[in-house]
């Protein structure tokens, strides 16, 4: 279901239902909202045994009303590689309705799991082949996140495990709107010891970005959040906090 909800944190209308089919548990579900109030959901599809196999997303929403909200054409496969699990998905929408999902693949890469992506235009169109999104293919990368800016720029991140000689750390990788890699991939936290884990970011329309994640140990407790800014040149803005 959704419902939209003002400013104030009124509700706008009421909720409307948007997947009709039964989900397991422990799906995951990712939404992204247009500018001009079109939005879209993602989730698993669920096949045999494999709860997680392929990725399907749904176009919902016409400039309406919640209420009056429409599917824009039918669910369709983002994922290209089906073998085992492709899941933990999410997904980020440019100005002109251009969007970029990215995903967690098992085995895609040769190693455990490795983070991949695909864009797509404001029609719903591929545009060009999934790709992948981290270089390091040694033990995992997982659960990413994306954020665009109005150009259609954007940033992923995700958790990669040893890269950064302590158990788990934050990573990213910027793209150009084409898809492009703008520059290197990066390290995000500073601080190492133990893990850092379940990064997400934001980015505004002309390109700065914040990534925040859970830092295991660092506050002198089990887990405290802390966050890094950074410039639309990839450079980050102060230290990490």
């Amino acid at each position: 279901f959704d419902v939209g909800v003002d400013g104030a944190g009124g509700l706008l209308g009421v909720a409307v239902q948007k997947l009709t089919k039964w989900l397991p548990p422990l799906c995951y579900l990712a939404f992204a909202e247009f500018h001009d109030h079109r939005s879209f959901v993602m989730k698993p599809r669920q096949q045999v045994n494999l709860p997680h196999l392929a990725l399907a997303l749904l176009l919902l929403g016409s400039g309406l009303p919640p209420a009056a909200s429409q599917l824009l054409g039918p669910e369709f496969q983002v994922n290209s590689f089906t073998p085992d699990f492709q899941y933990k998905q999410a997904v980020a929408a440019s100005g002109s309705g251009n969007f970029v999902v990215v995903w967690q693949s098992s085995g895609q890469d040769g190693s455990d799991a490795g983070v991949f992506g695909r864009r797509f235009d404001a029609a719903g169109m591929p545009e060009g082949a999934e790709v992948q999104i981290d270089g390091r293919t040694t033990s995992y990368q997982r659960s990413p996140a994306v954020a665009a800016d109005s150009l259609g720029n954007f940033v992923v991140v995700w958790n990669s495990r040893f890269q950064d000689g302590s158990y788990e750390g934050v990573f990213g990788q910027r793209f150009s709107s084409a898809g492009t890699p703008a520059g290197s991939e990066f390290q995000i936290n500073s601080y190492t010891t133990e893990g850092q884990y379940a990064s997400n970011v934001a980015m505004d329309g002309l390109g700065n970005f914040v990534v925040v994640w859970d830092s295991r140990y660092q506050d002198g407790s089990y887990y405290g959040v802390f966050g890094q800014r950074f410039s639309s040149a990839g450079s980050p803005l102060g230290s990490e906090f």
